[in-house]
């Protein structure tokens, strides 16, 4: 399947998600739209990117004694990526794939050291929304029905 990538400037309405990061990644940032079941990351290879979910799904999913598990759910207004692998620059230990068809913004490694180089607390600012809205999923009754109905409906297939 050919990916197409639409480089044209994210809208004010998708931007208000971000609004701790837009000011600083609007710039730096490329629309990606991405077909249901396509990878974006591929357990044990090196993540190169952070997606910013406009609309659609992203499942993050790990192997665990060869039996593949769905860990989180990444809906609009989310942000998928693994930190750890991008900033040490090692494997990854979870896959990212589309569940839905996806809209994104990607902000690709090469300019996300451009942008700490630009700015240093920009780490700090990405590191603290990621949490903050882990946290909020964490807490959210209506994320956690929806994993386990996607749970059950992956095992139904």
């Amino acid at each position: 399947m050919i990916t197409l990538y639409n480089t044209y400037r994210p809208s004010e309405q998708k931007i208000a998600h971000y609004p701790d990061l837009k000011d600083l990644i609007q710039e730096h940032v490329y629309v990606r739209k991405i077909s249901k079941k396509e990878t974006l990351l591929l357990q044990g290879s090196k993540c190169n990117s952070i997606y910013f979910v406009l609309n659609g799904l992203i499942k993050q999913t790990s192997f665990v004694n060869k039996i593949k598990k769905v860990d989180k759910l990444f809906l609009e207004g989310s942000i998928a990526t693994d930190l750890n692998s991008l900033l040490d620059d090692t494997k990854s230990n979870v896959s990212f794939e589309a569940a839905a068809g996806t809209e994104l913004w990607v902000l690709d490694s090469e300019n996300f050291h451009k942008l700490i180089a630009k700015d240093p607390e920009f780490k700090n600012q990405l590191v603290s929304s990621i949490k903050k809205l882990d946290e909020s999923r964490e807490k959210d009754f209506n994320y956690h029905l929806l994993m386990a109905l996607y749970k059950n409906l992956e095992n139904l297939s």
